[in-house]
């Protein structure tokens, strides 16, 4: 018996508000979400792959039944061939069917699930940590002031992350959970995602800590009056301290979304593509493609005998071939 497997088989009946299978269970961090994002792009490629190779070998099965029986001389084997031959078109015409109405959809998909994938590999080399790295305040003198015969300025600033994906790619590897995603795939009603505000500009907080007094500050020795600390500043009567972090680290924190609106398999995919003509794929973006790629293993299997039609409000486009 042949299926066309484009994807597993639909959510089960229980209904979660959370990961459930071992695999998204095991998704942390980024790194992990990034590998868990590769094995589902990979299955689905290798799905596609698997249905045009089938497809190739239906064609050339009814080819060689086709001349075989050309070349027959006695009239039962003759006939008995083209019977065969009928049979390997129709399993042919029925497989090129299913590809021509799941194709489009896989291919959204999976330029989706790429798009994911480099985001986070850019995410990784920016947002290295949850804080900005600061270096050392430096004090310097500036141009002559209404105070005193000089006037210093406080600056702290930060210093860059350097990041290897490679390193990311192997902490998650690590992980042998995560290489059941595309398998587990049907009995999932969540995955963890990286929030959207991760992929806008971040807001920081400068946080600037000043005391002093005019009087004190000019005859007080030059010692801590600079730092980068929220500490208390080490000058006893004047300076300037500051910290820079990101205004809200909660936006690292990966997050549970839902495949599908309703429960169970009985939850359809939210209506249009959040995504479209966008250059960056969002949490919602991320669940429409998966479910649906998945919506069409539950809705179009390729049988020898039967077979059932995607409509057009599950597949979200017609099939190009008759019935």
């Amino acid at each position: 018996m042949w299926h066309l497997t484009f994807l597993l088989l639909t959510l089960s009946h229980r209904s979660t508000a959370q990961t459930t299978e071992p695999a998204a269970t095991a998704v942390m961090n980024l790194c992990d979400e990034a590998a868990y994002i590769e094995q589902l792009r990979t299955g689905l490629e290798q799905q596609l792959t698997t249905s045009r190779t089938r497809l190739r070998d239906l064609q050339n099965e009814a080819t060689e039944l086709e001349l075989a029986a050309a070349s027959a001389t006695n009239k039962k084997t003759k006939r008995a061939y083209y019977v065969l031959e009928a049979r390997a078109r129709a399993r042919a015409a029925r497989q090129s069917q299913a590809i021509n109405v799941a194709e489009e959809v896989m291919t959204s998909s999976l330029q989706n699930l790429a798009k994911i994938e480099a985001q986070l590999q850019l995410l990784y080399t920016i947002y290295l940590t949850t804080e900005q790295k600061r270096g050392t305040a430096t004090k310097a003198s500036d141009n002559p002031s209404i105070y005193g015969t000089t006037t210093y300025n406080c600056a702290v600033t930060t210093t860059a992350d350097a990041a290897e994906y490679a390193t990311c790619k192997a902490q998650a590897a690590a992980k042998h959970a995560i290489n059941g995603a595309y398998t587990e795939l049907s009995q999932e009603s969540h995955i963890k995602a990286t929030p959207d505000a991760m992929f806008k500009r971040r807001s920081l907080k400068i946080t600037a800590y000043v005391k002093g007094t005019i009087g004190n500050a000019m005859g007080t020795r030059d010692e801590g009056q600079c730092q980068d600390s929220s500490a208390a500043l080490a000058s006893t009567t004047h300076g300037i301290g500051a910290t820079i972090e990101f205004a809200d680290k909660t936006d690292a924190a990966l997050t549970d979304v839902q495949l599908t609106q309703g429960e169970g398999s009985s939850g359809r995919c939210p209506d249009g593509d959040p995504d479209k003509d966008k250059g960056t794929v969002s949490q919602a973006g991320l669940a429409y493609a998966i479910c649906k790629v998945r919506n069409m293993r539950h809705c179009f299997v390729v049988h020898p005998t039967t077979r059932r039609r995607c409509t057009d409000a599950e597949t979200g486009i017609r099939p190009r071939l008759p019935a």
